[in-house]
C-alpha cells in the first residue's frame, strides 16, 4: 500500500488504491478509527480462495522499506504467510510537513507532533516485510492545539 493524501483536512480521505471501496468517515478531533474488524476479514477471504494472495501482499517498495528500517515488532506473525514477524509503520500528514508524510522514529517524535499547533492526520499500518502484506490498523487526528498565532513582520 503506497499512502498518497488526497483533498483537504475534514474532506473523505482515500490512502491508498486498496482502501478506495471503503467509506472512511472523519470523526470528531481525537477519535481513533480501526480497521483491524475489516483486516480480519480481508485475512479470512485469503484463507477461504475468495482473495488471491497478491492483492493483499502488494506493499509499495517505500514502505516495506520504511517497515525494515523505522517500523515497530508488533510480536505477531503474518497471517497471510506465517514467516516474519508483523511491523507497524506510524505515517503523519500535515500543513507544513513532508507532501509524503513523516515516518516519526520514536514514541517522542510522535507525541510531538501529536501537539503541533497545526492539526495533524496520523495512520498506523502493519506490514510483513517477508510476503509485502499490509493493512491500515488504525487512523486518528491530532494537533490543532492552541490557537494560530498571526504571524508579525519584522
Amino acid at each position: 500500500m503506497y499512502f498518497r493524501r488526497l483533498g483537504l483536512p475534514g474532506q473523505k480521505t482515500v490512502v491508498s488504491h486498496s482502501m478506495a471501496r471503503r467509506p472512511l468517515v472523519d470523526l470528531a478531533h481525537g477519535a481513533i478509527i480501526e480497521y483491524r474488524v475489516m483486516r480480519n476479514a480481508l485475512v479470512r477471504q485469503v484463507r477461504e480462495g475468495r482473495k488471491m494472495v497478491e492483492e493483499v501482499c502488494d506493499a509499495h517498495y517505500d514502505l516495506v522499506r520504511a517497515a525494515k528500517g523505522v517500523g515497530r515488532p508488533m510480536g505477531e506473525l503474518c497471517p497471510v504467510c506465517n514467516e516474519a514477524e508483523l511491523r507497524q509503520v506510524v505515517y503523519v500528514f500535515g500543513e507544513k510537513l513532508s507532501p509524503s508524510g513523516v515516518c516519526p522514529v520514536s514514541k517522542a517524535d510522535l507525541r510531538r507532533l501529536e501537539r503541533r499547533e497545526l492539526p495533524v492526520t496520523i495512520y498506523a499500518v502493519e506490514v510483513c516485510t517477508s510476503c509485502r502484506f499490509n493493512h491500515l490498523l488504525r487512523k486518528w487526528h491530532a494537533g490543532g492545539v492552541g490557537e494560530q498565532r498571526p504571524k508579525v513582520a519584522k
